[in-house]
């Protein structure tokens, strides 16, 4: 999207009434309905490019503090893998 697309875009996102929509659809033709809705579309798509990337930087967060504070509170049981049960009752 070009500064053009952009400030058409900002406009668009300044209409707030349903009069101000209105009285902006009744004065433009079908083209300038189409390419609303192509600039509309253009930013949802990049809005929704940046949502996945901030939430693939969240994923991939260094956890190794929030670990170790949990740790504390694990519970730290043996079971039949961790040697508190005789060989012969191990299969």
């Amino acid at each position: 999207m070009n500064e053009h697309d952009k400030g058409n875009l900002q406009f668009l996102l300044s209409l707030r009434t349903e009069q101000e929509w209105e009285d902006w659809y009744n004065a433009v033709g079908e083209d300038d309905h189409a390419y609303a809705m192509e600039i509309l579309r253009a930013a949802r798509a990049e809005t929704t490019m940046q949502l996945l990337e901030l939430q693939d930087e969240a994923a991939n967060e260094d956890l190794s503090l929030a670990k170790s504070v949990l740790r504390r509170y694990t519970l730290k049981t043996k079971g039949l893998r961790n040697g508190y049960f005789k060989k012969e009752h191990r299969r």
